[in-house]
């Protein structure tokens, strides 16, 4: 799992971004998936297998 979220990481630093607002390119590049688990949570699946589980508030 480590090395997966470092994968991610490395995708992100590869490039000389400006993250002080949102960009669809980044999220084209490091997002594969974004799956509804109900009306109040989704899951997010990095590039490379990463996932986590955010709350929505």
């Amino acid at each position: 799992m480590e090395s997966k979220a470092q994968e991610v990481m490395g995708l992100i630093s590869a490039e000389d971004l400006d993250l002080t607002e949102y960009s669809d390119a980044l999220v084209y590049r490091i997002i594969e998936r974004i799956t509804v688990l109900s009306k109040e949570e989704i899951r997010i699946r990095f590039v490379g297998g990463f996932e986590i589980t955010q709350p929505l508030h």
